[in-house]
């Protein structure tokens, strides 16, 4: 018998996800962002955020600040032991559609030249 991965559902953030968030970014990054900062994600119109599910467990997210039709991907993140399966594609697709309904002329994503990976 197969050992099946669990289907990755992708959400919409909410202000009660904020905490497992805060959680992913801390097992991704070696200096992350605060828990404040996720906190005040919800304070600005302009802030869109996605969420990857693995059943009750936030494995990876996506934010984006949208200014004057423009995009700008402020973060992608999956947990380690949940990359190199298509999570961060499935996120940055999904924000990519929501931008181009709301009529988004363009997206910027910024990485390091040493994050092969992205």
């Amino acid at each position: 018998m197969k050992n099946k991965m669990a289907e990755i559902i992708i959400k919409q953030m909410t202000p009660e996800d904020v905490e497992k968030v805060y959680q992913v970014e801390e097992a991704c990054f070696s200096v992350p962002w605060s828990l404040e900062n996720f906190q005040n994600i919800f304070r600005f119109g302009e802030n869109y955020y996605l969420t990857a599910w693995d059943g009750e467990e936030i494995v990876g997210f996506i934010g984006l600040m949208a200014v004057m039709g423009e995009g700008d991907i402020t973060n992608v993140a999956v947990r380690p032991q949940y990359r190199r399966r298509g999570i961060a594609a499935q996120l940055v697709a999904m924000m990519l559609e929501q931008l181009a309904a709301k009529g988004a002329a363009s997206v910027l994503l910024e990485v390091r030249e040493s994050n092969l990976p992205a």
